[in-house]
Formats: structure tokens, sequence, C-alpha cells
């Protein structure tokens, strides 16, 4: 984990860091499959290194892992969506199969009632107000937020074209990270 790319005001526990960290390593495995290596994974292997949170051994194949190994086209596509979802309901089968695929990966995937996702999302609504009141907060957006011409040639950041839509009626459940900037 590199904490020069995390955000120490709005994401104090680096939760942030440790899902793109997690996305990186899943997509050193995805690779790995596709060229046929094994990857041996240790999560977190030296406690007096908290930062240390993977190390990756690229072995010869023992067996083909053809799941992983199909996933590689994605890899390129692979993207935060911060548009909206729509409203439609995820079928049963299709809900079965995501948690079949987060067990395989050692996580359970919880899908969220009403109450709890309406609760999170005042919680969302709570705290994004705050931070758009506190001058730290923000510097940590305008530190990580790409606009214009910039967008387009940063190596890291939020792109503005990533942003998704701009709230209209301030019900969008989403994080708004050109913040006040205009863009």
């Amino acid at each position: 984990a590199d904490l020069r790319r995390a955000m120490h005001r709005t994401d104090p526990g680096h939760r942030a860091l440790h899902i793109g960290c997690g996305a990186a390593l899943f997509n050193l495995r995805v690779a790995a499959a596709h060229a046929g290596l094994t990857p041996e994974v240790r999560l977190l292997p030296d406690p007096a290194d908290p930062l240390l949170l993977a190390a990756v051994h690229l072995g010869e194949p023992a067996t083909s892992d053809d799941e992983l190994r199909r996933l590689h086209p994605a890899i390129s596509k692979r993207h935060t969506s911060r548009h909206p979802f729509s409203e439609r309901r995820i079928p049963q089968e299709v809900r079965a199969a995501l948690r079949e695929a987060a067990a395989r990966e050692g996580a359970e995937l919880f899908f969220p009632g009403r109450w709890h996702t309406e609760t999170v999302l005042g919680l969302v609504r709570d705290a994004e107000n705050r931070e758009t009141l506190d001058p730290v907060s923000r510097e940590d957006l305008i530190r990580w937020v790409r606009l214009g011409p910039e967008a387009d040639v940063a190596t890291d950041g939020v792109p503005e074209y990533a942003f998704g839509p701009h709230r209209r009626d301030g019900r969008a459940p989403l994080r708004d990270f050109a913040g006040s900037r205009p863009v």
C-alpha cells in the first residue's frame, strides 16, 4: 500500500486504498492465469510491515484456472462506475452465482435490504455534506481529482469523465468528486 496515494482525511482507515490494492492483486492473478502461471498469494505476509498487503510468487502451472484466464480481456475494461444503478431486481440465480464467486475468493457477499440501503445512503449524504464544509477534506479531493486536459493524461486519481452524472436534486447516491469545483 502506497500511503502517498491515500486520502488521509476522508479515508483515515485506508479502506479505499486496500480495495484498490485488492483489485490490482486480482488483476495480477488473472494475468498470471492467462500467461499459464500459477500465482501463490500470501495475504498480509509480514506482521511487522502493515503496508505489505500481499506477496505473490508466480510458479509453473499445476492445473489451469480457466475461470481466471477467461477474465483476462476484462482487465483493460475494468473501471469504477459512479453512475446510478437501475431499480431492476437482481435475479436469484445471479445473486447465487455472485455469492459463490465471492466465497471462492474467501469473502461473503451480502445483499442489503431497503432499510439498510436507506440508512447507508443517509450516512453517505451526511458525510458528504460534512466533508464539503471541511477545508482539509476538500484538499484531499483537489489533490486526487483530475479535471480538464489533465484528466486525459493522468495516470492516477479520478478523471472527470468518471464522476458519473451530476446531482440535480441532491438525491444521487454517489460521491460528488467534483465538489464545488466547476467541471
